[in-house]
């Protein structure tokens, strides 16, 4: 069951680690120009940010990725 991280609960650099991780899984076309990972990585931190994206982490494959908001499980309650 996907398990909603809040980015906060990572430390910088793990957070970072993370979202360097997920940029770079995928050879993704991104058209025309080329992107750094440094750029995308900023791009998908501030999708967070705003609460656009959610961290999510999969319990069956023990992986962490990024998805949109709405595709996210609720927060965890304490």
């Amino acid at each position: 069951m996907p398990v909603r991280v809040p980015p906060g609960s990572l430390e910088p650099a793990t957070l970072e680690a993370v979202l360097e991780e997920i940029v770079t899984r995928d050879s993704t076309d991104y058209g025309e120009t080329p992107v750094s990972v440094d750029s995308r990585r900023e791009q998908l931190r501030r999708r967070l940010d705003r609460g656009e994206a959610a961290l999510v982490f999969d319990e069956e494959s023990a992986t962490l990725d990024v998805v949109p908001a709405e595709h996210a499980p609720r927060e965890p309650t304490e």
